[in-house]
C-alpha cells in the first residue's frame, strides 16, 4: 500500500462508469431513426408514391390493431337455433319453402299484394 498520495494499485479492474443501456431504450432509439430515414425518403418521392405508401401503411396499422383487438377479446357467437327440435317452427319453414324455390316474379307479385297495389 503506498503513501504515494492515494493511488493504491491493488490489481482489481474497476468496472466502467457508464451502465450497459437498457435494451427498450436501444429499441426505441432504433425505431426512431427507421421511422426518421422512412419520413425522409417519403418526402422526396411524388405525391402519388407518397398516397400509395400511406395508404398502405394506414392499412397495415389498421390490419395490426384489429388482429391484436380479435385476440384479446372473447368471440361470444351465439350458435343459430335449432329448428328441427321445434315441430311447429319446422312446419312453417318447410311451408315457406315451395315460395322461395318459385322465383323472382312469384315473389314480387307476393310483395305487390302484400302492399295492396292494384295490378
Amino acid at each position: 500500500m503506498g503513501g504515494d498520495g492515494g493511488n493504491d494499485d491493488c490489481g482489481m479492474v474497476m468496472a466502467s462508469a457508464v451502465p450497459p443501456s437498457n435494451p427498450l431504450v436501444q429499441l426505441q432509439a432504433r425505431f426512431k431513426e427507421v421511422e426518421a430515414g422512412f419520413r425522409s425518403w417519403l418526402a422526396k418521392q411524388p405525391l402519388a408514391v407518397e398516397a400509395v405508401v400511406v395508404t398502405a401503411t394506414g392499412a397495415t396499422q389498421g390490419a395490426a390493431i384489429g388482429e391484436l383487438m380479435g385476440t384479446l377479446t372473447v368471440d361470444v357467437a351465439v350458435p343459430p337455433p335449432t329448428i328441427a327440435l321445434n315441430p311447429q317452427a319446422m312446419a312453417s319453414f318447410k311451408q315457406g319453402l315451395p315460395q322461395a324455390s318459385q322465383g323472382f316474379m312469384l315473389n314480387k307479385k307476393n310483395l305487390w299484394q302484400a302492399l295492396g297495389a292494384k295490378g
